[in-house]
């Protein structure tokens, strides 16, 4: 029987340029949580010609054998395991990867990539459904100031074979990446190695959830259009001054609306609580209760 080999071009040299590259990846670490460099050891992956339920096929003279990962890999941590998995699985694919940035009409048309399923996140956007696609007038509209980068891969199943994204914030010609959604671990990363070397700036940082006092970088964007009937959910830049049309990545003050609702609307603090908006007899009860009267703007 002949055997081909999974990674049988692989060259370990260009692999280490590679991986100098990816380590500093700042989506991509999180993405493993690691905090250190990894040793990656790779005497045996150019003999690997399968990979079965976690499991390596692995070829060596005359007899195939199924070998642990650890074991290729000379490490028994499984984050480790799955971070130069994922590494490798890269940059065996990254020559058959496509990028392509939209702006202005229609720049959100391929969110929704009719995925019900995929390996890593892009399946998770809560913003891929078809419902949706009413929701991006603030990204159509603001050309100058909102993009998007696609990645485009023939394997995907999806709508146009997207394999990717990440919104885009322009300020003042630095060009700031957003969360970046991936059908595979390996999509994800080289999006984001995408955005490296064409010298853009990670905006993204997971713990934000989690304590919005502490992104590492505040920041702000003045839009051209800003009041819409429905508005998307943005992960990084969630809040916007409705008077003034600016958008703040952290709660400048109380009197912002926040766009993180999955439902087009958006929610507004008062006296503690977020009430979420999702229609105009919501904003006017709100208005009519509570004298927010700065927020019949948005009408």
């Amino acid at each position: 029987m002949i055997y081909i080999k999974l990674f049988e071009d692989f060259i370990s040299t260009n692999f280490y340029s590679f991986y100098e590259k990816v380590k500093k990846l700042e989506q991509t670490n999180s993405m493993f949580g690691l905090k250190s460099e990894l040793s990656i050891n790779l005497d045996n992956i150019p003999n690997i010609i399968d990979i079965e339920n976690g499991l390596l096929k692995y070829k060596k003279g005359k007899h195939v054998t199924l070998v642990k990962p650890s074991k290729a890999f000379n490490t028994n941590d499984d984050k480790e395991i799955d971070a130069i998995a994922t590494y490798i699985m890269a940059f065996n694919m990254k020559d058959n990867v496509t990028f392509s940035v939209k702006k202005g009409k229609n720049a959100h048309k391929l969110f929704y990539t009719g995925l019900e399923n995929s390996k890593y996140n892009l399946s998770y956007d809560c913003m891929k459904r078809k419902q949706c696609q009413e929701y991006f007038g603030i990204i159509n509209d603001n050309p100058n100031q909102i993009s998007v980068l696609y990645s485009f891969r023939k394997e995907i199943p999806s709508n146009k074979n997207v394999s990717g994204f990440t919104i885009l914030f322009n300020i003042n010609g630095v060009i700031y990446y957003d969360r970046i959604y991936g059908y595979t671990k390996e999509d994800a990363l080289l999006i984001e190695l995408e955005c490296n070397q064409r010298g853009w700036k990670n905006i993204y940082d997971s713990g934000y959830f989690y304590d919005e006092e502490n992104n590492k970088e505040k920041l702000s964007i003045k839009l051209d259009i800003w009041k819409f009937s429905k508005y998307p959910y943005f992960d990084s830049f969630r809040y916007l001054d409705i008077i003034n049309g600016i958008l703040y990545n952290y709660k400048k003050n109380k009197k912002l609306i926040k766009l993180d609702s999955t439902g087009g609307g958006f929610s507004y603090e008062y006296e503690g609580d977020d009430l979420y908006i999702n229609d105009n007899e919501t904003l006017n009860f709100i208005n009519n209760k509570f004298g927010h009267k700065y927020l019949s703007s948005f009408l």
